[in-house]
């Protein structure tokens, strides 16, 4: 059982894409920015060093962390990790980790500034934001695109 300290965004997350693209959803929670993944032999400093390469600075952007890399979120042992987050978010950035990726069959409590893309419940996908988040920070990326590839990706990933 994984103890998320999150609070839920949607629970109809594939709805909430759409209405995000279509403007229904406050503009404040969304923003342009980009989603870079973690995982598969690159790492979270690799998606960092391309998300602050390729964005403006100040601009909000979104690393998803799958596999080894989700996992090594969750290492709260590990200084360097609790280093890399805590710049991610003095950067403007927000980690997500795919829950399929967490350890399995035990309580888990997630750094600051972390949260889940969880899989479907009711046939819809979940997403958790950190609990930290403040009410004015965009939750997700304006681009339908950039939310699909988040969702593939923790579909993907095992």
């Amino acid at each position: 059982m994984l103890n998320l300290r999150l609070a839920p965004i949607w629970h109809g997350f594939l709805g909430a894409l759409l209405l995000a693209a279509s403007g229904l959803v406050a503009a404040d929670r969304t923003a342009v920015g980009g989603v870079y993944v973690a995982g598969q032999g690159f790492t979270i400093e690799q998606a960092l060093a391309q998300a602050l390469n390729e964005q403006q600075q100040g601009a909000p952007f979104w690393i998803l962390a799958a596999g080894d890399e989700a996992r090594r979120i969750v290492d709260a042992g590990r200084a360097d990790t609790r280093m890399l987050l805590a710049e991610i978010r003095d950067r403007g950035g927000l980690v997500y980790a795919c829950e399929r990726d967490l350890p399995p069959g035990k309580e888990i409590a997630l750094p600051a500034g972390v949260g889940v893309v969880a899989p479907p419940a009711n046939g819809a996908p979940r997403l958790f934001a950190p609990a930290e988040i403040e009410d004015d920070e965009p939750l997700l990326p304006e681009s339908v695109r950039q939310n699909r590839l988040m969702l593939r990706t923790c579909a993907a990933f095992h």
